[in-house]
């Protein structure tokens, strides 16, 4: 698909919804908990990855704009009231049909660099971060956000792959999160707090989760529950970095058992079995 295409579409494709288990799924491949995926979700676009004309979720960032533009195409943009030198907070229409008006314009001085300096979907992932988030171009990125809510999602997770981003999610570290995702005026907008009390939402609005169960005697990655949560707690009195201890066995919690594994002179593999499970002083494994 062109650009072209796309303004005569409207920039409408198939604007498929995420399904019922999609962020669970894809945070889960991703190593996070899918209660800290939901409240990224949640704070970027509230939830949704499409308006209710079935484009993409967009942000224009008119000083994005400015900087990917040739020196020569700046004052025609600047005169249009398209490009900003510097970001001016409190500026941006309200409405999405205005936004999207605004980006055909900017299309018609230089269509790459305004597709580019847009924040498209669910994840408000900026164009300008095409290849980190492995696409070919922008053009497909752009293509991908308007097909589905699950490619929105995928192509945010590369770029905090990317940028190393999953450990502070992981570490339920939301201010350093924020501040590589937002940049440094994440503060302005309470952004690291709306993240938190985002989070607590999406943990009391999951449905039960089940036991970890001890079928094959061993906890591992993914596994949840009270069991879990008692492992986590007995690695952090040892001093181990497992994370909070919220049930979920996470990479953060498999790092710190293999960690511990290594100083007990364990098998490494991250897996908490019988040894594991009493070298921690846990009883609730059936001896074996």
């Amino acid at each position: 698909m062109t650009i072209d295409e796309m303004i005569a579409a409207g920039f409408r494709g198939r604007a498929e919804p995420l399904g019922r288990d999609d962020v669970a799924v894809m945070a889960r491949a991703a190593g996070l908990d899918p209660a800290v995926l939901a409240a990224v979700l949640q704070v970027e676009a509230a939830g949704t990855g499409f308006d209710r004309s079935g484009r993409p979720t967009m942000l224009r960032e008119p000083h994005v704009f400015f900087r990917c533009l040739d020196v020569a195409k700046r004052r025609q943009a600047q005169d249009a009231g398209l490009a900003w030198p510097v970001w001016r907070p409190g500026h941006y229409p309200a409405s999405a049909d205005q936004r999207y008006a605004d980006l055909v314009a900017a299309c018609a001085i230089d269509p790459v660099a305004a597709l580019m300096s847009c924040s498209w979907g669910i994840g408000q992932t900026l164009g300008e971060n095409w290849r980190l988030c492995g696409h070919a171009s922008v053009v497909e990125m752009v293509e991908c956000a308007m097909r589905s809510e699950a490619e929105q999602v995928g192509t945010m997770l590369a770029f905090i792959r990317a940028r190393r981003l999953d450990v502070p999610l992981q570490a339920h570290d939301w201010a350093r999160f924020a501040r590589g995702y937002n940049g440094p005026a994440y503060r302005r907008h309470d952004y690291d707090g709306r993240l938190a009390r985002a989070h607590a939402a999406a943990l009391e609005q999951r449905p039960p989760q089940p036991e970890a169960a001890l079928g094959d005697g061993v906890l591992r990655l993914g596994d949840k529950g009270e069991l879990v949560r008692a492992m986590q707690m007995r690695l952090g009195d040892r001093g181990y970095a497992a994370g909070a201890a919220d049930g979920w066995f996470g990479r953060i919690t498999e790092q710190a058992v293999r960690a511990f594994q290594g100083e007990q002179r364990l098998v490494v593999d991250g897996k908490v079995g019988h040894k594991t499970a009493a070298a921690l002083g846990l009883n609730f494994w059936p001896a074996g």
